[in-house]
Protein backbone atom coordinates (compact mmCIF):
# COMPACT_ATOMS: atom_id res chain seq x y z
CA UNK A 1 0.00 0.00 0.00
CA UNK A 2 2.77 2.21 0.84
CA UNK A 3 4.81 1.65 -2.37
CA UNK A 4 1.62 2.38 -4.04
CA UNK A 5 0.66 5.57 -3.02
CA UNK A 6 4.78 6.47 -3.16
CA UNK A 7 4.34 5.44 -6.96
CA UNK A 8 0.38 7.71 -7.42
CA UNK A 9 2.90 10.30 -6.11
CA UNK A 10 5.94 10.20 -8.25
CA UNK A 11 3.42 10.00 -11.15
CA UNK A 12 0.95 12.85 -9.68
CA UNK A 13 4.52 15.17 -9.43
CA UNK A 14 5.28 14.03 -13.15
CA UNK A 15 1.62 14.90 -14.93
CA UNK A 16 2.08 18.04 -13.40
CA UNK A 17 5.55 19.02 -14.98
CA UNK A 18 4.66 17.50 -18.29
CA UNK A 19 0.98 19.40 -18.58
CA UNK A 20 2.90 22.87 -17.32
CA UNK A 21 4.16 24.69 -14.69
CA UNK A 22 2.96 26.45 -11.34
CA UNK A 23 4.22 30.11 -10.37
CA UNK A 24 4.24 33.21 -8.93
CA UNK A 25 5.55 36.45 -10.37
CA UNK A 26 6.88 39.34 -8.14
CA UNK A 27 7.43 42.87 -9.35
CA UNK A 28 10.15 44.96 -8.05
CA UNK A 29 8.72 48.40 -7.27
CA UNK A 30 10.95 51.68 -7.99
CA UNK A 31 12.43 53.72 -4.48
CA UNK A 32 14.05 56.66 -5.41
CA UNK A 33 15.87 56.99 -1.74
CA UNK A 34 17.20 53.50 -2.50
CA UNK A 35 18.74 53.86 -6.48
CA UNK A 36 19.73 57.47 -5.93
CA UNK A 37 18.10 59.11 -8.15
CA UNK A 38 14.41 60.66 -9.33
CA UNK A 39 14.14 59.11 -12.73
CA UNK A 40 11.55 56.45 -12.20
CA UNK A 41 13.22 53.34 -13.73
CA UNK A 42 16.12 51.77 -12.61
CA UNK A 43 19.46 53.15 -14.05
CA UNK A 44 22.98 51.01 -14.62
CA UNK A 45 26.56 52.78 -14.99
CA UNK A 46 30.16 51.93 -15.95
CA UNK A 47 32.09 52.23 -12.69
CA UNK A 48 34.70 54.81 -14.45
CA UNK A 49 31.60 57.57 -15.75
CA UNK A 50 31.30 58.65 -11.82
CA UNK A 51 35.03 60.97 -12.30
CA UNK A 52 34.39 61.66 -16.14
CA UNK A 53 35.41 65.22 -16.83
CA UNK A 54 32.38 65.13 -20.08
CA UNK A 55 29.50 63.20 -18.11
CA UNK A 56 30.00 62.46 -14.47
CA UNK A 57 28.10 65.14 -13.08
CA UNK A 58 25.30 64.16 -15.33
CA UNK A 59 22.41 62.82 -12.83
CA UNK A 60 22.41 59.84 -14.23
CA UNK A 61 25.58 59.22 -13.05
CA UNK A 62 23.61 59.35 -9.20
CA UNK A 63 21.89 55.89 -9.94
CA UNK A 64 23.77 53.25 -8.25
CA UNK A 65 21.86 49.93 -9.96
CA UNK A 66 20.60 48.76 -6.87
CA UNK A 67 16.82 46.74 -7.04
CA UNK A 68 15.18 45.34 -3.79
CA UNK A 69 12.54 42.62 -4.77
CA UNK A 70 10.50 41.14 -2.23
CA UNK A 71 9.16 37.60 -2.89
CA UNK A 72 8.27 35.86 0.03
CA UNK A 73 8.10 32.46 -0.81
CA UNK A 74 10.19 29.48 1.18
CA UNK A 75 12.70 28.46 -0.98
CA UNK A 76 12.16 24.75 -0.91
CA UNK A 77 8.91 25.45 -2.23
CA UNK A 78 11.19 26.70 -5.32
CA UNK A 79 11.69 24.15 -8.70
CA UNK A 80 13.07 27.19 -10.01
CA UNK A 81 12.84 31.31 -9.88
CA UNK A 82 14.09 33.17 -13.59
CA UNK A 83 14.60 36.63 -13.45
CA UNK A 84 12.55 38.89 -16.59
CA UNK A 85 13.92 42.08 -17.24
CA UNK A 86 11.97 44.83 -19.47
CA UNK A 87 15.94 46.40 -20.41
CA UNK A 88 16.89 49.19 -22.25
CA UNK A 89 19.68 47.70 -23.88
CA UNK A 90 21.91 50.68 -23.33
CA UNK A 91 24.72 53.35 -24.83
CA UNK A 92 26.27 51.31 -28.28
CA UNK A 93 28.72 48.84 -26.87
CA UNK A 94 27.88 48.76 -23.55
CA UNK A 95 29.12 45.52 -22.03
CA UNK A 96 29.39 42.87 -19.73
CA UNK A 97 25.55 43.52 -18.05
CA UNK A 98 25.30 40.93 -14.91
CA UNK A 99 23.57 41.22 -11.50
CA UNK A 100 24.32 39.83 -8.02
CA UNK A 101 22.53 38.29 -6.11
CA UNK A 102 22.25 39.07 -2.28
CA UNK A 103 26.00 39.02 -2.80
CA UNK A 104 25.73 35.38 -3.52
CA UNK A 105 26.47 34.92 -7.16
CA UNK A 106 26.91 37.06 -9.98
CA UNK A 107 24.85 35.92 -12.54
CA UNK A 108 25.34 37.26 -16.89
CA UNK A 109 22.55 38.36 -18.69
CA UNK A 110 21.97 37.95 -22.00
CA UNK A 111 22.98 40.56 -24.74
CA UNK A 112 21.47 40.60 -27.91
CA UNK A 113 23.68 43.07 -29.86
CA UNK A 114 24.01 45.97 -27.38
CA UNK A 115 28.23 45.46 -27.17
CA UNK A 116 28.22 44.87 -30.30
CA UNK A 117 26.86 48.73 -31.11
CA UNK A 118 23.35 47.98 -32.10
CA UNK A 119 20.16 49.25 -30.34
CA UNK A 120 18.62 47.06 -28.52
CA UNK A 121 15.24 46.64 -26.18
CA UNK A 122 15.04 43.48 -24.86
CA UNK A 123 13.44 41.10 -21.77
CA UNK A 124 15.68 38.05 -21.27
CA UNK A 125 15.45 35.84 -18.75
CA UNK A 126 18.08 34.67 -16.44
CA UNK A 127 17.57 31.25 -14.08
CA UNK A 128 18.35 31.80 -11.01
CA UNK A 129 19.06 29.26 -8.58
CA UNK A 130 16.95 29.10 -5.22
CA UNK A 131 19.30 29.31 -2.70
CA UNK A 132 21.04 32.45 -3.91
CA UNK A 133 17.15 34.26 -2.82
CA UNK A 134 16.18 34.94 -0.08
CA UNK A 135 12.70 34.82 1.88
CA UNK A 136 11.54 38.19 1.40
CA UNK A 137 13.24 41.11 0.31
CA UNK A 138 16.25 40.44 -2.58
CA UNK A 139 19.08 43.03 -3.61
CA UNK A 140 20.27 42.96 -6.62
CA UNK A 141 22.96 44.85 -7.70
CA UNK A 142 22.90 45.32 -11.62
CA UNK A 143 26.02 46.32 -13.13
CA UNK A 144 28.00 46.49 -16.55
CA UNK A 145 31.12 47.70 -18.47
CA UNK A 146 32.34 50.53 -20.72
CA UNK A 147 33.31 48.41 -23.93
CA UNK A 148 34.48 50.13 -26.75
CA UNK A 149 31.58 53.18 -26.63
CA UNK A 150 31.83 56.61 -24.59
CA UNK A 151 29.76 55.74 -21.40
CA UNK A 152 28.36 52.20 -20.40
CA UNK A 153 24.53 52.56 -19.31
CA UNK A 154 21.58 50.83 -19.50
CA UNK A 155 17.93 51.23 -18.23
CA UNK A 156 14.93 48.32 -16.54
CA UNK A 157 11.99 49.41 -16.86
CA UNK A 158 10.78 46.52 -15.00
CA UNK A 159 12.38 43.98 -13.17
CA UNK A 160 10.30 40.69 -12.27
CA UNK A 161 10.91 37.50 -10.59
CA UNK A 162 8.99 34.30 -11.38
CA UNK A 163 8.73 31.88 -8.44
CA UNK A 164 7.89 28.07 -10.07
CA UNK A 165 6.82 25.81 -7.38
CA UNK A 166 7.99 21.86 -7.42
CA UNK A 167 5.04 20.18 -7.63
CA UNK A 168 4.28 18.84 -4.23
CA UNK A 169 4.40 22.36 -2.85
CA UNK A 170 1.32 23.09 -5.22
CA UNK A 171 -0.32 19.95 -3.86
CA UNK A 172 0.52 21.24 0.12
CA UNK A 173 -0.37 25.03 -0.86
CA UNK A 174 -3.33 24.74 -3.18
CA UNK A 175 -5.12 21.21 -2.36
CA UNK A 176 -8.10 22.79 -4.58
CA UNK A 177 -5.49 22.31 -7.71
CA UNK A 178 -4.72 18.80 -7.39
CA UNK A 179 -6.55 17.73 -10.38
CA UNK A 180 -6.08 20.69 -12.14
CA UNK A 181 -4.98 20.70 -15.72
CA UNK A 182 -5.41 23.36 -18.96
CA UNK A 183 -3.87 23.12 -22.57
CA UNK A 184 -4.48 24.75 -25.62
CA UNK A 185 -6.84 23.55 -28.47
CA UNK A 186 -6.19 24.37 -32.00
CA UNK A 187 -6.98 23.07 -35.48
CA UNK A 188 -4.68 20.68 -36.74
CA UNK A 189 -4.58 22.46 -39.94
CA UNK A 190 -5.25 26.53 -40.01
CA UNK A 191 -6.53 27.33 -43.92
CA UNK A 192 -8.51 30.41 -43.31
CA UNK A 193 -7.53 33.83 -42.49
CA UNK A 194 -8.31 33.69 -38.47
CA UNK A 195 -8.11 30.46 -36.43
CA UNK A 196 -9.92 29.82 -33.22
CA UNK A 197 -8.12 28.70 -30.08
CA UNK A 198 -9.62 28.09 -26.94
CA UNK A 199 -8.31 26.22 -23.36
CA UNK A 200 -9.30 23.16 -22.22
CA UNK A 201 -9.87 23.15 -18.15
CA UNK A 202 -12.09 21.16 -16.13
CA UNK A 203 -15.69 23.78 -15.87
CA UNK A 204 -15.90 24.29 -11.83
CA UNK A 205 -12.31 25.65 -12.38
CA UNK A 206 -13.38 28.25 -14.15
CA UNK A 207 -14.47 30.48 -11.41
CA UNK A 208 -10.92 31.20 -9.99
CA UNK A 209 -9.41 32.08 -13.39
CA UNK A 210 -9.21 35.77 -13.98
CA UNK A 211 -7.87 35.80 -17.20
CA UNK A 212 -5.99 33.78 -19.66
CA UNK A 213 -2.97 34.67 -22.50
CA UNK A 214 -2.59 32.81 -25.38
CA UNK A 215 1.03 32.61 -26.89
CA UNK A 216 2.60 31.09 -30.29
CA UNK A 217 5.42 29.72 -31.56
CA UNK A 218 5.92 31.01 -35.15
CA UNK A 219 8.35 32.70 -37.82
CA UNK A 220 7.35 36.37 -37.79
CA UNK A 221 8.86 39.99 -37.18
CA UNK A 222 11.48 39.89 -33.73
CA UNK A 223 9.49 42.14 -31.65
CA UNK A 224 10.96 41.02 -28.54
CA UNK A 225 14.62 41.63 -29.51
CA UNK A 226 16.07 38.68 -28.87
CA UNK A 227 17.29 38.02 -32.48
CA UNK A 228 15.12 34.91 -33.23
CA UNK A 229 12.36 35.29 -35.56
CA UNK A 230 11.23 31.37 -34.88
CA UNK A 231 10.21 31.47 -30.99
CA UNK A 232 7.57 32.00 -28.81
CA UNK A 233 5.98 35.89 -29.65
CA UNK A 234 5.13 38.83 -27.45
CA UNK A 235 6.74 40.96 -24.89
CA UNK A 236 5.46 42.82 -21.55
CA UNK A 237 5.19 46.66 -21.85
CA UNK A 238 4.79 48.32 -18.08
CA UNK A 239 4.42 44.66 -17.16
CA UNK A 240 1.22 44.09 -19.38
CA UNK A 241 1.70 41.37 -21.91
CA UNK A 242 1.49 42.73 -25.52
CA UNK A 243 2.03 41.88 -29.66
CA UNK A 244 0.91 38.34 -28.65
CA UNK A 245 -1.96 36.01 -30.04
CA UNK A 246 -4.85 37.29 -27.66
CA UNK A 247 -6.48 37.00 -24.15
CA UNK A 248 -9.81 36.24 -22.76
CA UNK A 249 -11.24 37.09 -19.07
CA UNK A 250 -14.47 34.65 -19.47
CA UNK A 251 -15.35 31.21 -19.83
CA UNK A 252 -15.07 29.53 -22.22
CA UNK A 253 -12.06 31.55 -22.45
CA UNK A 254 -11.84 31.30 -26.61
CA UNK A 255 -10.78 33.83 -28.77
CA UNK A 256 -10.05 34.72 -32.81
CA UNK A 257 -6.65 35.13 -33.91
CA UNK A 258 -6.37 36.89 -37.33
CA UNK A 259 -3.52 35.02 -39.39
CA UNK A 260 -3.90 36.92 -43.10
CA UNK A 261 -0.66 38.46 -42.36
CA UNK A 262 1.33 35.72 -40.44
CA UNK A 263 4.52 34.76 -42.57
CA UNK A 264 4.37 31.31 -44.69
CA UNK A 265 5.55 28.85 -41.78
CA UNK A 266 7.99 25.32 -43.27
CA UNK A 267 6.98 24.22 -39.64
CA UNK A 268 4.08 24.01 -37.72
CA UNK A 269 2.85 26.31 -35.07
CA UNK A 270 2.67 25.90 -31.81
CA UNK A 271 0.34 27.21 -28.81
CA UNK A 272 0.43 27.48 -25.05
CA UNK A 273 -1.29 29.47 -22.51
CA UNK A 274 -0.68 31.65 -19.27
CA UNK A 275 -3.36 31.02 -17.07
CA UNK A 276 -4.02 33.58 -14.42
CA UNK A 277 -5.92 33.06 -11.09
CA UNK A 278 -7.86 35.55 -9.34
CA UNK A 279 -5.46 34.94 -6.00
CA UNK A 280 -2.18 35.99 -8.21
CA UNK A 281 -1.15 32.12 -9.14
CA UNK A 282 -0.33 31.61 -12.56
CA UNK A 283 -0.44 28.36 -14.95
CA UNK A 284 1.58 27.87 -17.54
CA UNK A 285 0.61 25.44 -20.19
CA UNK A 286 3.07 22.66 -21.92
CA UNK A 287 2.71 23.27 -25.74
CA UNK A 288 0.50 22.31 -28.17
CA UNK A 289 1.56 19.68 -30.63
CA UNK A 290 1.46 22.34 -33.74
CA UNK A 291 -1.33 23.30 -36.15
CA UNK A 292 -0.41 23.37 -40.23
CA UNK A 293 -0.73 26.59 -41.82
CA UNK A 294 -1.77 26.12 -45.35
CA UNK A 295 -2.53 28.47 -48.25
CA UNK A 296 -3.20 27.66 -51.73
CA UNK A 297 -3.60 30.87 -53.53
CA UNK A 298 -1.61 33.74 -51.83
CA UNK A 299 1.47 33.93 -49.93
CA UNK A 300 3.02 35.64 -47.10
CA UNK A 301 6.90 36.76 -46.94
CA UNK A 302 8.76 38.79 -44.72
CA UNK A 303 11.80 40.96 -45.39
CA UNK A 304 14.70 42.58 -43.59
CA UNK A 305 16.89 45.24 -43.63
CA UNK A 306 19.99 43.80 -45.00
CA UNK A 307 22.85 47.08 -45.08
CA UNK A 308 21.12 48.63 -41.54
CA UNK A 309 23.73 51.35 -40.09
CA UNK A 310 25.52 49.99 -36.51
CA UNK A 311 23.79 51.89 -34.95
CA UNK A 312 20.67 52.91 -36.16
CA UNK A 313 19.65 55.92 -34.99
CA UNK A 314 19.84 59.86 -36.59
CA UNK A 315 20.02 62.92 -34.60
CA UNK A 316 21.65 66.28 -34.83
CA UNK A 317 20.44 66.57 -38.49
CA UNK A 318 21.94 63.23 -39.87
CA UNK A 319 19.57 61.26 -42.10
CA UNK A 320 20.69 57.51 -41.95
CA UNK A 321 18.98 55.05 -44.75
CA UNK A 322 18.82 51.56 -45.13
CA UNK A 323 17.14 49.11 -48.26
CA UNK A 324 14.79 46.46 -47.92
CA UNK A 325 15.02 44.42 -50.62
CA UNK A 326 11.64 42.92 -52.36
CA UNK A 327 11.42 40.52 -55.08
CA UNK A 328 7.59 41.07 -55.35
CA UNK A 329 5.68 43.16 -57.94
CA UNK A 330 3.64 45.41 -56.39
CA UNK A 331 1.11 45.28 -58.45
CA UNK A 332 0.78 41.47 -57.27
CA UNK A 333 0.47 42.75 -53.08
CA UNK A 334 -2.68 41.93 -51.85
CA UNK A 335 -1.69 44.04 -48.33
CA UNK A 336 1.82 45.28 -46.99
CA UNK A 337 2.56 45.98 -43.23
CA UNK A 338 5.87 47.26 -42.14
CA UNK A 339 6.56 46.12 -38.36
CA UNK A 340 8.96 48.87 -36.53
CA UNK A 341 10.21 49.28 -33.04
CA UNK A 342 11.85 52.64 -32.14
CA UNK A 343 13.25 54.52 -28.84
CA UNK A 344 11.72 57.42 -28.99
CA UNK A 345 14.04 60.57 -28.28
CA UNK A 346 12.39 62.69 -29.79
CA UNK A 347 12.42 63.96 -33.61
CA UNK A 348 12.96 68.04 -32.88
CA UNK A 349 11.77 69.85 -35.59
CA UNK A 350 11.58 67.44 -38.17
CA UNK A 351 7.88 66.57 -39.55
CA UNK A 352 8.49 63.66 -41.63
CA UNK A 353 11.06 61.42 -39.31
CA UNK A 354 10.50 58.58 -41.24
CA UNK A 355 9.95 57.64 -45.33
CA UNK A 356 9.55 54.87 -46.99
CA UNK A 357 11.11 55.15 -50.52
CA UNK A 358 10.42 59.37 -49.47
CA UNK A 359 6.67 58.34 -48.15
CA UNK A 360 6.24 59.48 -44.96
CA UNK A 361 4.85 57.23 -42.10
CA UNK A 362 4.75 57.63 -38.45
CA UNK A 363 6.68 55.90 -36.08
CA UNK A 364 6.99 58.48 -32.78
CA UNK A 365 5.01 59.26 -30.16
CA UNK A 366 5.85 63.15 -31.00
CA UNK A 367 6.17 63.63 -27.30
CA UNK A 368 9.75 62.79 -27.56
CA UNK A 369 8.87 59.85 -24.36
CA UNK A 370 11.83 58.07 -24.33
CA UNK A 371 10.38 55.07 -24.16
CA UNK A 372 9.88 52.14 -26.94
CA UNK A 373 7.00 52.98 -29.70
CA UNK A 374 6.22 49.55 -31.45
CA UNK A 375 4.50 50.58 -34.67
CA UNK A 376 2.48 48.14 -36.83
CA UNK A 377 1.88 50.11 -40.30
CA UNK A 378 -0.42 49.24 -42.84
CA UNK A 379 1.71 50.12 -46.23
CA UNK A 380 0.49 51.55 -49.75
CA UNK A 381 1.29 49.26 -52.04
CA UNK A 382 1.81 51.91 -54.49
CA UNK A 383 4.97 52.90 -52.42
CA UNK A 384 6.83 49.83 -52.66
CA UNK A 385 8.98 48.96 -56.06
CA UNK A 386 9.88 45.68 -56.80
CA UNK A 387 13.87 45.65 -55.61
CA UNK A 388 15.58 48.08 -53.07
CA UNK A 389 13.08 49.65 -51.10
CA UNK A 390 14.63 52.92 -49.28
CA UNK A 391 14.26 53.75 -45.31
CA UNK A 392 15.07 56.73 -44.26
CA UNK A 393 15.35 58.03 -40.83
CA UNK A 394 16.34 61.81 -39.79
CA UNK A 395 15.82 63.32 -36.56
CA UNK A 396 17.75 67.19 -35.35
CA UNK A 397 17.98 66.79 -32.04
CA UNK A 398 20.90 66.93 -29.90
CA UNK A 399 20.68 64.13 -27.61
CA UNK A 400 18.88 60.49 -27.92
CA UNK A 401 16.78 61.37 -31.11
CA UNK A 402 15.09 58.30 -32.70
CA UNK A 403 17.09 55.14 -32.45
CA UNK A 404 15.47 51.50 -34.37
CA UNK A 405 15.96 49.02 -32.37
CA UNK A 406 16.95 45.55 -33.65
CA UNK A 407 15.88 44.15 -35.57
CA UNK A 408 15.67 47.04 -37.42
CA UNK A 409 12.11 47.65 -40.27
CA UNK A 410 10.87 44.44 -41.40
CA UNK A 411 8.33 44.66 -44.09
CA UNK A 412 5.38 41.75 -44.82
CA UNK A 413 3.51 41.36 -48.24
CA UNK A 414 0.69 39.11 -48.88
CA UNK A 415 0.93 38.51 -52.14
CA UNK A 416 -0.86 36.50 -55.28
CA UNK A 417 0.55 33.84 -56.80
Amino acid sequence: MIKALFLHSLLFAAAVLADGLFYRQYWAEFDENISNHRDGRWRVNDPEIATDDAFGKRSEVLANGLVLLNAPELLVDLEKAVLYLEMWGGHPHTANKRVTVNGKAVYSIPDYGTALGHCVYAYPSVDIEPPHLVTGVNALQFSCERGEGFWGHFILDNVALQCVYKPDSVRKRHPGLVDFFARVVAPPCIENDTVTLRLDIPQDSAPKIGSVEFIARYTGFDENGNCDHSDWHGYTFKRERISHVGNAVAFPFAIKWDVRLLPDQSTPLQFKAIVKFKDGLCYETAPTTGSLLRRSRESVQMFYCADAPVPFWSRAGVCKTAKIYSPIDPEKIVAAQLHIKIWDGGEGNVTKPFRINGHAYPVTSKRAIHDVVHSVLTIDPAHLVKGDNVIALLSDTDHHGIEILRPGPCLIIRQRQ
